[in-house]
């Protein structure tokens, strides 16, 4: 208060205190509102969110209006959104993640359809999946990638620059498309993220385990922040250390600011997202996060000893190529192509 009644003294005008005390206000808001343990996810939170700088001057919003909390993807005012990544190199991944997804969630459950969001890496893929006979009539909007390129990827070496680079793209893509959803604010909607890898295949449902590990009952206020998959209970360190081929991201601003944060990192310095995204989770302040259950989204070092019975989600990482992963997918049983 000290500073702001020392520049209230150089303004005289009465204009230039209500600037400083409407100032002043603003900033305890936003105190208030970043400090609270039990923050609300409500429209007044979720505006707030959009006009930050997390969503405010974005240079790529896509235009979701026709796919703003329509019954189909929202219940009770919760909606949701699955995003996926593809390449050139990796279409078939695509095409076999997609024929999992259209069994378990779009065939199968006749009570939700969340929205399915496409995002092509290249500009040559962005135009031949516009005419995908597998989309078509399907609830999905297919963008062009931040980043996208106007020529073809290979198949990229892990942890070669070029690898790094289109991963280190993966907190922009979905904070444009969580700011592209949320500015849909006439709809009353909030919305959850699912983000997968399409080295996965869904052998069921996830959105059910999801909604009540972010909920337990309570849809106007999610227990969780983040939600993420496990690849080892313990690594570098984190324990445990969390997978970004499956992420699950809630609107609050909690949530908003560590995908900014991991943005930011990402954007500063060419890098695999992984490392950077366990550090800023356990560095923020007041972030609400917790791993999935490894029975159930499996990661890949127990693709071939986990319960069947009991995986929802199978990761087919823990190894490097796409020919490898090809061959274990088809060892398994699980290559539909």
């Amino acid at each position: 208060m000290w500073a702001v009644n020392k520049i209230t003294k150089k303004l005289s005008s009465a204009k230039g205190k209500l600037v400083i005390t409407l100032l002043a206000l603003s900033a305890m808001i936003k105190i208030a509102f970043w400090d609270s343990e039990n923050i609300m996810y409500d429209d007044v939170s979720r505006a707030l969110t959009v006009e930050t700088s997390v969503c405010g001057h974005r240079e790529q919003i896509y235009d979701f209006s026709s796919k703003g909390g329509s019954k189909d993807q929202c219940n009770d005012g919760q909606c949701f959104a699955i995003a996926v990544t593809v390449n050139m190199a990796f279409y078939d991944f695509f095409v076999n993640w997609y024929h999992h997804y259209d069994d378990a969630v779009v065939r199968a459950t006749a009570s939700h359809s969340p929205l399915l969001v496409v995002i092509a890496e290249e500009k040559e893929l962005y135009e031949q999946l516009q005419s995908d006979p597998l989309l078509k009539d399907t609830n999905t909007e297919i963008v062009l990638g931040a980043y996208a390129t106007s020529l073809s990827s290979e198949s990229l070496a892990f942890n070669s620059k070029e690898y790094k680079s289109m991963v280190s793209s993966r907190a922009t893509h979905l904070l444009n498309i969580l700011c592209s959803l949320n500015a849909l604010s006439d709809h009353g909607a909030n919305w959850n993220l699912v983000y997968s890898d399409i080295d996965t295949v869904w052998l069921k449902d996830p959105l059910p385990i999801i909604k009540a590990k972010l909920f337990d009952g309570d849809d106007s206020n999610p227990k969780y922040d983040i939600l993420a998959a496990v690849d080892n209970a313990e690594l570098f360190g984190f324990t445990p250390y969390y997978c970004t081929g499956f992420l699950v991201i809630t609107s609050t601003p909690a949530a908003m600011h560590l995908i900014s944060s991991w943005e930011g990192e990402l954007l500063s310095k060419t890098q695999v997202n992984q490392p950077i995204f366990n550090e800023l989770v356990v560095k923020q302040k007041g972030l609400k996060y917790t791993g999935l259950s490894e029975s159930e989204f499996v990661p890949g070092r127990n693709f071939f000893t986990h319960d069947k019975s009991r995986a929802v989600v199978l990761h087919n990482n823990f190894v490097i190529g796409r020919e490898k992963k090809q061959k274990r997918f088809e060892e398994y049983g699980t290559w539909k192509l």
